[in-house]
């Protein structure tokens, strides 16, 4: 028998489970949920509870559900859920059991809702890599089983708001702390289109991979981060409570009473921590096996893809690695969903940015290379035109690299800088006449580089640029500004501009929050050196590969 903790996972090798819960007081009903790779259902059909008794591969049987692993369509994968009354919340005590055929294998959970959650999500089957495997969830709905279906895509009438992820500070198994009560009894009516979420639902099946990877990892350290901290809590109260009497504080019985106390914690962490490096060393060799799978601008330099840099490469853009260097060695790719919906900022916080700035360049120049929505496109898309503002100098050398792909000299000088700005304006006003028109087939999209604002840019020349930037990012333009932000420049406009973009701190102090468990990350962000021979080639394959375009933005 295996006991998970919330966010663990290990590998299923019978062909049959069987789902039930034990120590029940009261009625609760079980739900199967069959879901795709990003977790949401593709109909309602998939739902299986006391209203529609059966998909394919998953059955309800009274009070347990039979999933059935051969019998499932290519692809799936199965949430196990509970259900209680909507007006009484779920209490603690109760065990969501996993038992396998032919093997006999068993898997328990013990379920602590705690937040007043009338619906639980306990177990997720899965595949990965051919093989099946089980994690334990513990996600907690307030809003009960309508909350838990709408929020994997399935429509239910009367169904309460989902609330948003929980926040850093958010306990695990409270995902809808605050949802309201839903019905008593549901009804679904069909499924719901994906919501927008990064990394997950509409970029392919390695793309959708690489996200649940990502969550994999956020809930295995969950699992381990909770341990420690269950156990570094149960040691302080032993240890408290021996120190309670002082007639006994000092006596041997102590002595070996702390010792005990003290090699529980040390076995409880060492097993847990044991669980998280097996969990982790899993996700890194499936991590090493989607790489060459990703688009280019979300794979690593040292993927093969580079080498096919000029095809078109919709998906995701990736801004740097995050990991936890005291959670052990594991490193997972940092993507946002592109077009990019706001400019970027690399924060110059003391260390050098030029290799930042170009790996982010080439990788939003690889991005770009997709059609857009609502033209007549072509498999290649229109042209991607890089624009540079380098009053300063300070990235010349990837100037000079990029020059093969420049459709025009990179603006040096102040005196240059509103030509180039009426020439950004001129192409935003053609291409938004031309598509109303519906008269192209492709539109060119840009990516634009100013470093060092506001060094050498007057009030009209920045004004210019955030109207620009405000225009040019609704037809997919990508917005890079690079260098230092004085937290304390008075410069309005610079203020107005730094408060749109996401900020790429490169520091080694940068971090950021998962949004499942709230776990804290640190940053690093991606580098390639612009003299640097790779950076060439892949400049000479884009360059090789330009189309022809509909439009020429600088006509």
């Amino acid at each position: 028998m295996s006991e998970l903790v919330p966010g663990q996972n290990l590998p299923v090798t019978a062909t049959t489970v069987v789902f039930s819960v034990s120590g029940v007081i009261g009625e609760i009903d079980l739900v199967g949920l069959v879901v795709g790779p990003d977790l949401r259902a593709s109909d309602s059909d998939g739902v299986v509870f006391y209203n529609q008794p059966r998909a394919a591969g998953v059955r309800l049987e009274g009070s347990r559900i039979i999933v059935e692993f051969g019998a499932l369509a290519a692809g799936s994968t199965v949430l196990c859920a509970l259900s209680g009354d909507a007006d009484a919340t779920l209490a603690p005590g109760l065990t969501a059991e996993l038992q396998g055929a032919p093997d006999d294998s068993r898997y328990t959970f013990p379920l602590r809702p705690i937040h007043g959650e009338t619906a639980l999500l306990c177990f997720e089957l899965y595949q990965r890599s051919g093989q099946w495997r089980v994690r334990a969830l513990g996600q907690g709905y307030r809003g009960g089983l309508a909350a838990l279906l709408t929020a994997h895509g399935v429509d239910v009438d009367d169904a309460p708001e989902v609330a948003p992820p929980p926040a850093a500070d958010s306990p695990v198994g409270s995902q809808d702390p605050a949802g309201p009560q839903a019905t008593e009894s549901p009804q679904i009516a069909k499924s719901v289109p994906p919501a927008t979420v990064a990394l997950g639902s509409d970029y392919g099946a390695a793309v959708a991979r690489a996200h649940v990877v990502f969550e994999d990892a956020a809930r295995s350290a969950a699992g381990y981060v909770q341990a420690e901290a269950f156990a570094m809590d149960r040691l302080d109260r032993e240890l408290g409570e021996l120190l309670a009497d002082p007639a006994q504080r000092n006596s041997p019985v102590a002595d070996r009473a702390r010792a005990a106390a003290q090699q529980r914690c040390d076995d409880l962490v060492a097993s847990a921590r044991s669980r998280f490096d097996a969990d982790s060393a899993v996700l890194m060799a499936e991590l090493a096996a989607l790489d060459p799978q990703l688009p280019p601008a979300m794979a690593s330099w040292a993927s093969p893809v580079w080498n096919r840099a000029g095809s078109p490469s919709a998906g995701g853009l990736r801004l740097g690695e995050l990991f936890a260097p005291e959670r052990g060695e594991l490193r997972l790719p940092f993507c946002v969903p592109t077009p990019i919906a706001r400019p970027l900022w690399v924060l110059d916080a003391g260390e050098p940015v030029l290799s930042v700035v170009t790996s982010l360049v080439l990788r939003l120049v690889v991005a770009a290379r997709v059609p857009f929505p609502g033209t007549r496109a072509t498999s290649d898309g229109g042209r991607v035109l890089i624009d540079v503002f380098d009053l300063t100098g300070s990235l010349a050398p990837m100037t000079e690299m990029l020059f093969p792909l420049l459709t025009a000299p990179a603006i040096t000088s102040p005196e240059s800088v509103a030509d180039r700005l009426s020439v950004l304006e001129s192409s935003i006003d053609l291409t938004q006449m031309a598509l109303q028109a519906g008269e192209i087939d492709d539109i060119d999209t840009r990516v634009v580089l100013i470093a060092d604002l506001p060094f050498g840019w007057d009030v009209a020349a920045m004004a210019r640029l955030l109207r620009i930037a405000d225009r040019g990012s609704e037809l997919g333009w990508a917005f890079v500004f690079a260098g230092p932000l004085d937290d304390n420049d008075s410069d309005p406009l610079v203020s107005t501009i730094a408060d749109r973009t996401m900020v790429i701190p490169v520091t080694e102090e940068a971090r950021a929050h998962d949004p499942w468990v709230g776990l804290p990350w640190s940053v690093s962000a991606e580098r390639i050196d612009p003299a640097g021979v790779q950076a060439r080639q892949i400049v000479a394959t884009l360059s090789s590969h330009q189309p022809r375009s509909g439009v020429n933005p600088n006509a």
